[in-house]
């Protein structure tokens, strides 16, 4: 039985570090609330984003059944992971896409082709 899920595609947000303080505060004002339990509860309620914030007793019987079933495995998980493509550096990326060309040709077996992603990850995750 599985019961990990991938949990890695979703909004990002940034600040910029050049910018004053008052914009700097208004912009960490701004992704807080979107990160926020309210905010996460009217992202369920309206069906316009599975999010990884938990929140109590939300109105779901207007969601389409589909969704209603993601949140279900959702939440059923013991644990989540981020995606590969979420957060990848252009080294890693690369190395990807020449994995998926191993795959999609059969050049490379299931165990080559996981080692080389491994290895790939292991040497591009930290670089700046």
């Amino acid at each position: 039985m599985q019961d990990a899920i991938c949990a890695g595609y979703t909004k990002t947000f940034a600040i910029a570090d050049n910018i004053s303080d008052e914009k700097k505060e208004a912009a960490l004002a701004f992704v807080k609330h979107m990160t926020s339990k309210e905010a996460g509860k009217r992202y369920l309620e309206e069906g316009t984003w599975i999010t990884a914030i938990k929140v109590a007793n939300p109105d779901t019987t207007k969601l389409p059944s589909l969704f209603l079933q993601a949140l279900e495995e959702r939440d059923k998980a013991s644990q989540a992971w981020m995606a590969y493509g979420d957060w990848v550096t252009p080294g890693l990326y690369d190395a990807m896409s020449k994995v998926a060309q191993s795959m999609i040709t059969n050049s490379a077996t299931v165990e080559e082709t996981t080692k080389n992603l491994e290895n790939a990850r292991l040497e591009f995750q930290f670089e700046q």
